[in-house]
């Protein structure tokens, strides 16, 4: 790959996540054992533990959510945790 037209991609790129930092959008700040939250998160995995504690955690964040204020844009996709007796 030509390496002035990675340089020129990521420029673009930096550029786009400036404007949307100025525009109010913001990243879900979620990690791996935070609580599931509907609201937030949208689950794509079941993952079975024996850890009753780690019940409805997320176990694995696959993509970013954003938000703009209080109003998601698109929610984190997420495996969870399912506690299996």
């Amino acid at each position: 790959m030509d390496k002035n037209w990675r340089i020129g991609v990521e420029y673009i790129h930096q550029q786009l996540l400036k404007i949307l930092v100025e525009n109010g959008v913001d990243e879900i700040q979620s990690k791996e054992g935070d609580q599931f939250d509907l609201n937030l998160h949208q689950s794509v995995e079941s993952v079975p533990t024996e850890d009753q504690s780690k019940d409805h955690t997320i176990s694995k964040i696959l993509n970013k959510g954003y938000k703009i204020g209080d109003r998601v844009l698109r929610p984190s996709r997420v495996n969870v945790f399912a506690y299996k007796e």
